[in-house]
């Protein structure tokens, strides 16, 4: 091959890869502009009275703090927390019990 037909070929493939530059970069290849989103219309009417709302506690059946603030309540309220304390506790004793236990060996068996 000639020393012409080797400059034809590259002249030929600098101009593709220019070509595809414009295209990728400036051209039609290019993203679109980012616009600016049209503002969402406000719901301003007033919802229904008829729907009710209801208190998780209430459905599931558990008191809640604005209805049972007495003392007697509280009270029954601090031992029932101490008494989930406690059974975590030992939850916690009994798991870290069986993680710092020495292995089984087989030749023992059980």
């Amino acid at each position: 091959m000639s020393n012409t037909a080797k400059l034809w070929i590259v002249i030929i493939v600098v101009i593709v890869l220019i070509v595809i530059g414009w295209l990728v970069w400036g051209g039609s290849f290019a993203a679109p502009a980012a616009q600016s989103p049209s503002p969402t219309p406000v719901d301003t009417s007033v919802a229904s009275t008829s729907q009710t709302m209801t208190d998780p506690a209430k459905a599931a059946g558990l008191s809640t703090a604005t209805t049972d603030n007495t003392d007697a309540a509280l009270q029954s309220d601090m031992s029932s927390v101490d008494t989930q304390m406690t059974g975590l506790n030992s939850d916690t004793q009994n798991v870290d019990q069986s993680v710092n236990n020495p292995p089984v060996s087989p030749t023992t068996g059980l």
